[in-house]
């Protein structure tokens, strides 16, 4: 465990000499594995309709076959195709009308034999003896017959009964995430409720003597003119949150003080599921989130350091065996810190893989981008589209400011001395899953 504040103090002045110890990322990821790939996320029965983005902690099949009966795929009459075979312009084949079925009608007791039909709305049953449809507009009529110019084959504008899936099947198994339509397939499956994995509740805590909360910031005139700074990109981390249908509250905001840093993770670590620190991260004089997480009750130190830029103040320890992420107080360190520390953190603990959730494509470079350091580090970049490719414009080195990140699209990481040469092929990954919309308007 780091030497707590008071033994790194002498004379009143802390000690500057403080070193990160930087982590390789590959051992980052290991580290990250093994604190919690033991963790097993409590399971909980959920109504079907309430399911978007939770994830699916075992096998769901369905109940019924769907269609449930074999029905018309749109309006017309439903006939025995056989009875059309001889039909053409010359010599128009005639059928009888009985009636008509809509999707609320009860089938079972109609049937048609030889030359007779029925009008049939899209998603009616078709009646007994029915094999076929014939679109209304490729029909003539003569008082109670209907005419078809034309041969029918057999099962022509017709869905039978499961052809889109069978009583038993199984559409969905464990680690799947829940979109709008699977919620559409659960429902019409006749799946009332679904077990998925506790979706975990996130506290945010901001710190820093600079900061206010935003309403604060916005009643008080006094502050205006001073470097006032509102909850240290709180905004932006709850956002990127939301987006993955995770629930996060803000905290609070701590001054820079150790012990007060302590006391918020102390209280509040029962009432999360994971804990993210924004701010105090680094090795300055007022940095003190390390140390006063070190010196919380139950704390173990998973690591503090990164050996990539610009996310080398970031870490990770555990209270009470709950994660808490430190997370770096810039703009894109922390955009950086959370997609490639926080949100494998997160995916674990909600029964997902390390690299779930995370949205990855191949675009093409229009410059060189060279990374001249001795260390890895990550690019920000923007992202166009055309000619149905994606082209990559970096943003520039050094660019740890939120305009630029409201710019970007995604990042790429690279090697330490090393270049991506102009055309060449990279894999960036997006700043979050609206991405891509913004990258299509372009």
């Amino acid at each position: 465990m780091e030497k707590t504040l008071q033994d790194r103090t002498k004379s009143g002045r802390p000690d500057l000499q403080r070193r990160l110890k930087l982590t390789p990322y590959n051992d980052v990821e290991a580290k990250i594995v093994a604190a919690f790939s033991g963790i097993k996320p409590s399971v909980e029965e959920v109504p079907a309709d309430l399911v978007l983005g939770r994830v699916c902690s075992g096998d769901v099949s369905s109940k019924f076959s769907v269609p449930s009966t074999t029905v018309s795929a749109m309006d017309g009459y439903a006939i025995r195709s056989v009875e059309s075979q001889k039909a053409s312009t010359l010599i128009p084949v005639r059928f009888k009308i009985l009636g008509s079925v809509f999707p609320a009608s009860d089938a079972t007791g109609l049937r048609i034999t030889g030359n007779e039909c029925f009008y049939v709305a899209t998603g009616a049953t078709l009646p007994n003896g029915a094999d076929a449809v014939v679109k209304v507009e490729d029909t003539k009529f003569a008082g109670s017959e209907m005419t078809v110019t034309r041969p029918i084959a057999n099962l022509k504008n017709v869905v039978e009964r499961g052809e889109d899936f069978e009583a038993g099947r199984t559409l969905f198994r464990k680690g799947h995430v829940f979109n709008s339509a699977d919620v559409a397939l659960l429902i019409s499956a006749g799946v009332s409720s679904v077990r998925v994995f506790h979706s975990p509740l996130v506290g945010i805590l901001s710190i820093g003597d600079e900061l206010r909360e935003f309403r604060q910031r916005k009643a008080d005139s006094n502050l205006e003119n001073q470097n006032i700074i509102v909850n240290n990109f709180f905004n932006l981390i709850s956002g990127l949150l939301g987006e993955l249908g995770i629930q996060a509250k803000l905290i609070g905001i701590c001054k820079d003080d150790s012990n007060e840093i302590t006391k918020s993770i102390e209280s509040h670590i029962g009432n999360y599921d994971a804990i993210l620190t924004i701010g105090g991260s680094s090795v300055g004089e007022k940095d003190f989130t390390p140390d006063a997480l070190s010196a919380a009750i139950g704390s173990r130190i998973i690591f503090h350091g990164v050996r990539m830029v610009p996310i080398k103040p970031a870490g990770l320890f555990t209270v009470n065996n709950k994660p808490v992420v430190v997370i770096p107080s810039h703009a894109s360190s922390a955009a950086f810190s959370f997609f490639l520390i926080a949100l494998p953190v997160l995916n674990i603990i909600s029964g997902l893989e390390f690299n779930d959730r995370k949205l990855r494509l191949d675009a093409t470079c229009v410059e060189q981008i060279e990374n001249t350091r001795p260390i890895d580090a990550i690019a920000l970049v923007s992202l166009a589209r055309k000619d149905g490719a994606y082209h990559v414009m970096h943003l520039g080195w050094g660019s740890n400011v939120i305009s630029n990140l409201s710019l970007a699209n995604g990042f790429v990481i690279m090697n330490r001395n090393s270049t991506i040469q102009k055309s060449e092929r990279v894999e960036i990954q997006l700043l979050g899953t609206s991405q891509l919309a913004r990258i299509l308007q372009s």
